[in-house]
């Protein structure tokens, strides 16, 4: 990530991109052409798991609790080179990335909300990138599609007014969601 802006566990782009390269020849990924191709739509840690579980066809418990689910999206459909196959629910998707490395996490601080913006035939258009350094801080907007380096803040534009309403709403809906449970006390596993 030596190109990129930010530094290991910042907001931008240096601080959480990590290259992942999957081989698994018996079950046709990886280790070649054709198989072999770069995927390019928004992926996260959190979506190993359903994907790991989607390969091998294992299903989730029935009985799972409503308070710790699997939030994750398998991207088995991306490790396919036909882009015709992609899952609807991975085209135009948004993330939030919280790099606080903290016990108990401060809102607005060191958040990112990424969304990819795809065209008519499926081809991404713009990879957006909204974040604030912490509370109080002004809001920034990126396309790295375009600005892969994030030195052009787009976020003082008009017509980007309602991206941003919509990543601040994501943000929202993620900090209610990891903040209902942030005073429990959990035991790792390991």
């Amino acid at each position: 990530s030596a190109q990129l802006r930010g530094g290991k566990a910042t907001e931008y782009e240096g601080g959480h991109r990590v290259p992942c390269f999957i081989q698994w020849k018996k079950g046709k990924l990886g280790g070649g052409d054709p198989a072999t191709h770069e995927v390019t739509r928004l992926t996260s840690v959190i979506d190993w798991l359903p994907t790991l579980m989607d390969l091998i066809g294992l299903h989730d418990v029935a009985a799972r609790p409503a308070q710790v689910p699997i939030r994750g999206l398998s991207f088995r459909s991306l490790l396919d080179p036909d882009a015709a196959n992609d899952a609807p629910e991975l085209i135009d998707r948004t993330l939030v990335v919280d790099n606080q490395r903290m016990e108990h996490l401060i809102k607005y601080k060191q958040l990112c909300v990424m969304r990819d913006e795809s065209d008519a035939q499926g081809n991404i258009r713009h990879k957006w990138r909204l974040m604030r350094p912490a509370a109080g801080q002004a809001w920034q907007l990126y396309d790295l599609q375009t600005d892969l380096k994030q030195k052009t803040n787009l976020a003082a534009k008009p017509e980007n007014a309602r991206l941003m309403e919509s990543m601040q709403a994501a943000y929202e809906k993620w900090w209610d969601e990891v903040s209902a449970r942030a005073g429990e006390d959990r035991k790792s596993v390991v």
